[in-house]
């Protein structure tokens, strides 16, 4: 058993390293959507209390893991989790092991989504995915000792760009497909957005001109690109749409947004336009740029680091 456990797990590394071998033959010289940090929940095997759950009908991919705190009875506050990638790579095991435990010890429950990525379906489908399954969470709260009315959304990289988009449009048209029984829904007291990328349009411009090494000799389309399903000049109102910061209004939750000042991915200034946005309209937003840091990566997940963000959970 043991024997086959570790054939799995080396399986599971080398088609790892082999994506992303090929990621970086076949894109820009961008850095690494998938950030690398410390243990993540696959890592750790960290077992969920209910695993695979599905939460839609619309594809085998919409599904989530559910982990409950230990020693404590429910119902439990919630934060509902969307992992990083590019809109093309990752899945719901890639939560850092550090934050996860420390949500959970301070007695969350931590919900991770699979949605749907851009080699199945193309923007805004993999937000109606995070919309449908933070309605299945409210509407089941019950069977699985959950507290609507306490819920946070947490997201990395292009999750963050996702779940600040449910956080602040949960009431405009684009995403109504993800909202099957919009009655479920309830708007999140607070959303954590690490990295976020905010202005597809302007990533390109923010990269170069932090003098981070680009290469667009291959004239392949950017993950961006992909996800929206054509070039950025191609798809203007499909850029609009998908930047969190138009959406800000005077109900918007409260938000905790951080970023490294030497992000090669996305920029270092995409953050600043969705903060901006926010003190427009006085939301409560705590920004951080943590100096040295990239996209992502064991600077954000220091033990001081991880504790601004759970006291952002109140």
């Amino acid at each position: 058993m043991k024997k086959h456990l570790c054939l799995t797990l080396i399986s599971i590394s080398s088609l790892f390293f082999l994506t992303s071998a090929v990621f970086a033959d076949t894109q820009e010289k961008r850095m690494n959507p998938i950030p690398q940090g410390g243990p993540t929940l696959h890592d750790k095997s960290y077992s969920p209390s209910f695993s695979d759950v599905s939460y839609g009908e619309d594809s085998s991919t919409q599904k989530l893991d559910i982990y409950l705190p230990m020693n404590t009875k429910g119902p439990y506050p919630v934060v509902i989790y969307a992992h990083p990638g590019g809109f093309k790579f990752g899945n719901k095991k890639m939560a850092s092991f550090s934050i996860v435990d420390a949500i959970l010890k301070k007695g969350y429950a931590f919900v991770s989504v699979d949605y749907r990525l851009s080699g199945e379906s193309r923007f805004p489908a993999a937000v109606q995915d995070f919309f449908l399954a933070s309605e299945f969470i409210t509407s089941h709260a019950n069977q699985y000792q959950l507290n609507p009315q306490r819920l946070y959304f947490y997201g990395e990289s292009a999750g963050a760009n996702i779940v600040s988009l449910a956080g602040l449009a949960f009431d405009d048209p684009t995403f109504n497909a993800g909202k099957k029984h919009p009655e479920n829904f309830i708007k999140p007291e607070g959303v954590v957005a690490l990295y976020p990328p905010v202005d597809f349009s302007k990533i390109q411009n923010f990269v170069t001109g932090q003098g981070c090494p680009v290469n667009n000799d291959n004239h392949q389309p950017t993950l961006e690109e992909q996800y929206l399903g054509g070039t950025l000049s191609d798809n203007q109102k499909k850029v609009y749409a998908a930047n969190p910061a138009i959406y800000v209004k005077n109900n918007a939750p409260s938000f905790f947004i951080e970023n490294g000042s030497n992000d090669c991915n996305v920029g270092t200034g995409q953050s600043a336009i969705l903060v901006s946005a926010l003190k427009k309209y006085n939301i409560p937003v705590s920004y951080k740029m943590i100096q040295g840091a990239g996209h992502g990566g064991l600077p954000f997940e220091t033990s001081e680091n991880i504790r601004l963000i759970t006291d952002f959970l109140k």
